[in-house]
């Protein structure tokens, strides 16, 4: 297998766990209104899973994603940090996810600034 094939593998494989992380942060976020006590604790790990999203994605070259992801990761890092959550937190939260969520279902191998990428290089030795 050539460098740009295992290149866009890991890039298929990379897009589907993003996709799957982002579900998850969702989860968690949409269980928070009904938690009470327990939301922050739902916060905290939507905010490490949206940390893992804003790494990985700014890696592999989803960099809208990354942005959003940076966006909303600032914002829980906060909302964990004050340990009061209100519903107006909450509803800036969700609005933060709903535009990362857009980023996501927008992702695909071909939309990374990796895809193309010149790996020529690498064969010359």
């Amino acid at each position: 297998m050539e460098a740009r094939d295992q290149l866009r593998a890991l890039l298929e494989r990379g897009c589907a766990s993003l996709k799957d992380q982002v579900e998850s942060v969702g989860s968690l976020l949409s269980g928070c209104a009904t938690r009470g006590d327990g939301a922050a604790n739902s916060i905290a790990e939507a905010q490490a899973i949206t940390h893992q999203i804003k790494g990985t994605g700014g890696s592999i070259g989803y960099m809208d994603l990354a942005g959003a992801a940076t966006a909303l990761d600032d914002n829980l890092k906060r909302l964990v940090s004050s340990g009061q959550i209100d519903a107006q937190q909450l509803r800036i939260a969700n609005e933060l996810f709903a535009r990362l969520q857009v980023r996501a279902g927008e992702l695909s191998c071909e939309k990374s600034t990796l895809y193309n990428l010149d790996l020529s290089a690498l064969s010359k030795t």
